[in-house]
């Protein structure tokens, strides 16, 4: 299963995992008007980041985890 996991590595979603990639990447799309609570979390979480560690870059990462 693929999984979202914000700048801090905690998974951000569905807690059972997406079935493949597409799906998970459709929940973070931050190219159309439609902005989803999950992406809207994700930033929210590495802004709160940014201001502790101006270094971390990442928003967040898919990954597939058995």
């Amino acid at each position: 299963m693929f999984f979202i996991f914000d700048c801090n590595n905690n998974i951000v979603g569905n807690p059972k995992g997406y079935k493949t990639h597409k799906g998970a990447s459709t929940q973070c799309n931050i190219d159309k008007r439609c902005h989803t609570k999950i992406m809207c979390i994700l930033m929210n979480r590495f802004y709160e980041q940014q201001k502790i560690d101006q270094a971390k870059t990442r928003i967040f990462s898919i990954r597939w985890v058995d």
